[in-house]
């Protein structure tokens, strides 16, 4: 996969939208339609090699420390990377997974750990967020087949 489709301006044509500062991330978030699901990315803003902080701002989830060494940080870093998460949230949880993730970043006990890693970039607080929207599900448009009685989870829902 070529390097030039992880850059802002390619992400920006594949749809994603946003690209706040984590400084403003609150209200940006609020933004998100609460019935949303999709993808969200967070994109350093400087190309050159990071400052890591030896202690991590995320949260203490089942009483574990997320800190990582400072060597494996280091030994792990690509080279010019500027895309430093990926998230996903299925339909209708895109804006509460944004929340949670940055409330683990606030040092909140939120089991959400995956992306815990960024919590030590000394420049996170300028790196900037974005998400792609890739569903809008209302619930009044979702409908059951004639007749059927059993668990939601097990049919596709016809939407229409």
């Amino acid at each position: 996969m070529p390097a030039s489709i992880w850059t802002r301006s390619s992400l920006t044509e594949q749809g994603f939208t946003g690209w706040v500062p984590w400084s403003d991330h609150r209200t940006a978030f609020n933004a998100v339609p609460l019935e949303a699901g999709g993808v969200y990315v967070v994109v350093r803003t400087d190309a050159e090699p990071p400052t890591f902080l030896e202690q991590s701002a995320g949260g203490h989830f089942k009483g574990e420390d997320p800190t990582v060494p400072l060597t494996a940080l280091t030994a792990n870093w690509v080279d010019q990377a500027s895309v430093v998460y990926i998230g996903k949230a299925d339909h209708g949880r895109l804006r509460e997974r944004l929340k949670e993730y940055a409330s683990f970043g606030r040092g909140n006990r939120i089991g959400h750990q995956g992306g815990r890693l960024i919590w030590q970039l000394a420049d996170l607080p300028v790196s900037r967020v974005a998400a792609l929207v890739t569903g809008l599900i209302r619930d009044d448009l979702i409908e059951a087949p004639p007749g059927y009685l059993g668990a939601a989870d097990e049919y596709e829902p016809t939407v229409g």
